[in-house]
């Protein structure tokens, strides 16, 4: 990102699937990502994120404490 600080996850899905697994391997990757690049993690924000991946990621995520949200802007971000 044009910030320098942080990294934005787009899309953690290909097209061609139109369902989530839940394997925990998004999950997995934004962690290891934070901690390989030291930035900030943040989600995709607006209408752009997939529902099953806000319920299944990055609200898991949230409610471990691994992300928070920012309400204003419709985006979580890892902490």
């Amino acid at each position: 990102m044009e910030n320098g600080n942080d990294l934005k996850v787009i899309d953690l899905f290909p097209d061609s699937k139109k369902y989530y697994l839940g394997k925990g391997i998004s999950r997995a990757m934004i962690l290891h990502c934070k901690n390989l690049f030291v930035k900030r993690i943040i989600s995709e924000g607006g209408n752009n994120k997939w529902e099953e991946a806000r319920t299944k990621v990055w609200e898991r995520m949230k409610s471990n404490r691994e992300v928070a949200y920012c309400e204003s802007n419709d985006f979580y971000f890892t902490i």
